[in-house]
């Protein structure tokens, strides 16, 4: 997260945050796509 490649979190109260889940869902694709094509390449 630090790294700035994770979603943005949301501020919904005053000591909790979320996260949309499509985009979770989204960067969750991404690294499994990235995944398969760094195994592919060996």
């Amino acid at each position: 997260m630090d790294n700035g490649e994770f979603p943005q979190q949301v501020k919904i109260g005053t000591r909790s945050i979320a996260f949309v889940e499509s985009e979770v869902d989204k960067w969750v694709a991404d690294k499994i796509a990235s995944r398969s094509r760094k195994k592919a390449d060996k």
